[in-house]
């Protein structure tokens, strides 16, 4: 099952891309950090003292992916002593401060907590990078910011900026299990990076637009983005930025007669200064029309214009078509280009080579594919507020998978829906209600330009599973959290890289237990289940192939906790220097349990603490602090260096734990 993961992943990427993208449109080493993949305790001590870091704890992962914490209220019908909610209520606190080389506080720095920067770009496919989740602060005048109620995520980034300093990028964290995450940021100066711009009669180019972008934050070149720098040449074509971060940039070039000119993998590898020197050509024009299959213009076109061509500096840029259908470049140079055409509601159409200076380009793009019905309850009449998703079906399968950005709210007093497809295929509508469990439409499938009509949802009640908590000795725990997940879920990393479109039916609840250790939830679509087990004191559990069908209620009976073991030690660097802010791993050997791993990273001092690790056999690893333009194998080669079997049983306490991580 997990290798047929594996082969469906390229497609739900692909084709979330497309949702993700056409909502975008509207619309250091020396910090000490809690743990990482569950709920980090603070030393309540730490609090009285603004410089100090506390040793950091940790109950395991929570791996709550990409979901949004709403809370609702408590279901209808339940038993007084369990609550059921539709989503984790529970949200983390990322807070901490920003000072320079000497540990002297920076006041006014903007620092940015974002789902979108270099660790999770990995796992982000074209167009899905959508900054209106963003949440900016300023730090006061001892450097210190808060982020509150921080919706469950296990991928953050921080970046903080300063005009003075280089900014500093520091992720992942994760907030899932309403985990407190302190950072302290340590800025330095950066490098410098000038040059001179002339064209290509040796002219020195005057009042050019120079945008300098951090590629490693998912910034769009030319585009508004984090860390994005731009300054204009002096009269004799000379340029400068200061206090630029270390990592890949992107370095953009403009100005009025010539071509723009982009650099896309210009590298700052450390505090020396750089000099990269520009030549702009001439510009030429380039331009056309877009038209629809019937030949009516289409405006709001968006066309991109890529140079072919094997060198370093090339033209990358964009326009928009007018309500004429037509686009003109005004900013290309000499040579063969690639056109991409994108419009609300059509295919993307590519154009391969056409030459700088033609002006008669047509570009046809084709409808895409459209779905309408209506959403019933279960008595037949029409639902007039719901939520639909697209699911991808996979062929000789019952699987599918959710298509990213594709969420519609709906409000129609005839229960009526209609959305535009990504692209031709076999598809699924699923809708969702208060009341009912997520019930799918018939599988259909849809072809190039084809509207179609009457795919509807009949609403279902789902099913139930009701259990109860208890300790070693049978005490009822109370206040624990129960989650339900797709059932062959197990929280890695390549599993939180899948995020809604893990494939599976599996309806996403969680409950807290009551005085009593019981709990209930209810309106589950039918299918097998993986259940959570979480609680602060208590080492981390589920339960998997857990059958739920439609109007049956699933009882587990008396699920039974273990304390778990605790695990302290001290990460070392090169010549025995304690190592703060450097992650320790605990990965179970075999691959499907759950919670499949552990995380913590070391405070000021290396030490680090792992709490409420349920009995298994582990491989143990370290991996050194980073920061954004790190060498993103270095980690990986450290884990490996380092790792180490550990074999966990029962309660104890294993001490001593220690790590050296030697270049």
């Amino acid at each position: 099952m997990r290798a047929f993961i594996v082969l469906v992943l390229a497609l739900a990427l692909a084709i979330g891309g497309y949702f993700a993208f056409n909502q975008s449109k509207k619309a250091d080493p020396n910090t000490g950090t809690p743990a990482l993949q569950g709920t980090g305790e603070l030393d309540p001590n730490a609090a009285a003292d603004p410089g100090s870091k506390a040793e950091v704890s940790l109950q395991g992962g929570d791996f709550n992916g990409e979901r949004q914490a709403q809370p609702v209220a408590p279901e209808a019908g339940g038993d007084g002593n369990s609550i059921t909610t539709n989503a984790d209520a529970s949200t983390g606190k990322v807070l901490g401060r920003v000072v320079n080389l000497e540990g002297t506080p920076i006041e006014g720095a903007d620092v940015t907590l974002t789902r979108f920067g270099g660790a999770s770009l990995f796992f982000s496919g074209p167009g899905e990078i959508d900054r209106s989740t963003d949440r900016t602060a300023k730090t006061d005048k001892e450097g210190r910011f808060e982020f509150l109620a921080v919706a469950p995520y296990s991928m953050y980034t921080l970046l903080a900026d300063h005009e003075s300093y280089a900014s500093v990028e520091r992720g992942p964290l994760d907030t899932t299990g309403g985990a407190v995450i302190e950072q302290e940021l340590v800025l330095g100066d950066g490098a410098r990076l000038f040059g001179q711009i002339k064209d290509t009669q040796g002219n020195s180019v005057g009042n050019a637009r120079v945008v300098l972008t951090p590629t490693a934050l998912g910034a769009i070149p030319g585009e508004e983005g984090l860390g994005r720098r731009e300054v204009q040449s002096d009269a004799g074509g000379r340029y400068e930025f200061l206090h630029c971060a270390k990592g890949p940039h992107v370095l953009t070039i403009s100005a009025d007669g010539y071509g723009q000119a982009t650099i896309q993998n210009l590298v700052v590898t450390g505090e020396d200064a750089m000099e990269r020197n520009v030549e702009l050509d001439v510009a030429q024009l380039m331009g056309g029309r877009v038209l629809d299959q019937a030949g009516a213009p289409i405006e709001g076109a968006k066309i991109d214009a890529f140079l072919i061509a094997n060198r370093a500096t090339r033209t990358q840029t964009s326009t928009l078509s007018n309500k004429d259908g037509a686009f003109e470049f005004q900013d290309v140079v000499a040579g063969s280009y690639t056109l991409r055409a994108d419009a609300k509601g059509y295919k993307v159409a590519t154009v391969n080579r056409v030459n700088a200076g033609e002006m008669n380009i047509e570009i046809q793009l084709l409808p895409l594919p459209t779905v309408s019905g209506q959403v019933f309850d279960s008595n037949g009449d029409p639902v007039t507020q719901y939520t639909i998703n697209l699911r991808t079906g996979v062929q000789n399968s019952d699987l599918s998978m959710l298509v990213g950005g594709s969420r519609i709210q709906v409000k129609d007093p005839e229960g009526r829906y209609s959305m535009t497809l990504p692209q031709a295929g076999q598809f699924l509508v699923e809708a969702t209600t208060a009341g009912y469990a997520p019930s799918l439409s018939n599988s259909f499938t849809a072809s190039d330009g084809q509207n179609l009509t009457g795919i509807n949802v009949q609403l279902t009640t789902g099913g139930t599973i009701r259990g109860r908590l208890v300790a070693q000795d049978g005490t009822p725990i109370a206040g624990a959290s129960v989650k339900t997940e797709n059932n062959e879920w197990t929280g890695g990393g390549f599993d939180l890289s899948l995020g809604e479109s893990f494939p599976g039916m599996s309806t996403k609840k969680t409950a807290k237990t009551g005085a009593n250790g019981e709990f209930v939830l209810r309106g589950l679509h039918p299918t097998q289940y993986l259940v959570q087990f979480t609680h602060p004191d208590y080492a981390q559990t589920a339960l998997r192939n857990v059958a739920v069908s439609e109007g049956v209620e699933t009882n587990l009976k008396d699920i039974r906790l273990e304390r778990g073991s605790s695990i302290t030690g001290t990460v070392r660097g090169p010549g025995g220097t304690p190592l703060s802010g450097a992650t320790v791993n605990l990965i179970l050997e075999t691959s499907t349990e759950f919670p499949l791993q552990y995380s913590a990273r070391t405070n000021k001092d290396g030490v680090y603490s792992v709490k409420s690790v349920r009995s298994g056999n582990y491989y143990f690893s370290a991996q050194r602090p980073s920061a954004g333009g790190d060498n993103p194998f270095a980690g990986a080669a450290d884990m490996q260096k380092t790792r180490r079997t550990i074999s966990i049983s029962g309660d104890g306490k294993y001490q001593g734990e220690d790590f050296e991580i030697n270049d």
